[in-house]
């Protein structure tokens, strides 16, 4: 891969999505100025910076989560595969360059957004509220903090609990890949379907634990060595997804099925 034809994919790549990374940044910035203000307007002890705060937390991680349907969404019509495909760089150049598009750079102009919103209310506050002004960014950085917090003993869990995060962001990653038409909708729906099933089966291994405990067995379950066999499981099943949906990028053609990405 080489530097220079790499830092051209993804400036072409970042021109491409230049009206979804402002639209970004002000959704965002919409997120924490304008609730605020309305606020001021109702009331001069308005304070709506730890609701906003956490709203763009919470917003920011369900979009890092689901983003991978959209890692496809710029190929969908026969004219911008074309445009793709005559584009001087290798395959793996432009899938990482996409992925950067919409992994980082998203989330960055998310997050420009973000302090400028919470400057504008922080203004605003300071102007026409009765009581100090507070920042959005302070209480979004004491929420990022205590979860950082590991407690002795809690290391297998949020292990096992990030990979999970990961391994969700790969399955979407992979579903993208799949489906052409409406990716992110139907990305949903396979999820739903998925957790449903999994629910169920969770359902039946309980039950089938607490049969073997009435008719006399001991079954004992190690926490730290589930979460480790789960943590395993997680990384291979998030190789497995981005191997995929990069081989499925390579093989893409000018016309594709009209549902899905063969």
């Amino acid at each position: 891969m080489k530097k220079d034809r790499f830092l051209n994919v993804l400036r072409w790549q970042l021109t491409l999505s230049k009206q979804k990374i402002v639209t970004f940044a002000l959704v965002f910035f919409a997120i924490i100025a304008i609730p605020q203000a309305m606020g001021l307007l109702i009331s001069s002890d308005a304070n709506t910076q730890v609701s906003t705060a956490n709203t763009s937390l919470f917003a920011l991680f369900v979009y890092l989560v689901v983003t991978g349907a959209g890692v496809f969404t710029h190929l969908k019509t026969r004219q911008q595969r074309i445009n793709d495909f005559m584009l001087p760089a290798t395959t793996k150049e432009k899938f990482i360059a996409r992925y950067l598009v919409m992994v980082v750079a998203l989330p960055l102009a998310a997050i420009a957004g973000f302090l400028a919103g919470d400057v504008v209310q922080y203004l605003f506050t300071l102007v026409f509220g009765s009581d100090g002004a507070n920042s959005a960014t302070v209480y979004a950085m004491e929420t990022i903090s205590g979860m950082r917090r590991i407690e002795v003993g809690m290391t297998p869990y949020v292990v096992s609990m990030w990979v999970a995060v990961v391994s969700l962001h790969a399955f979407f990653l992979l579903l993208g890949s799949v489906f052409h038409k409406r990716p992110l909708i139907m990305s949903l729906v396979v999820f739903m379907l998925v957790n449903f099933l999994f629910v169920i089966l969770g359902g039946l291994a309980v039950r089938g634990i607490i049969t073997l405990q009435e008719n006399g067995y001991v079954v004992t379950v190690y926490d730290t060595w589930c979460n480790v066999v789960l943590s395993l499981i997680g990384i291979a099943f998030t190789v497995f997804c981005y191997r995929f949906a990069y081989r499925k990028y390579t093989r893409l053609q000018v016309i594709n099925n009209k549902w899905l990405n063969k």
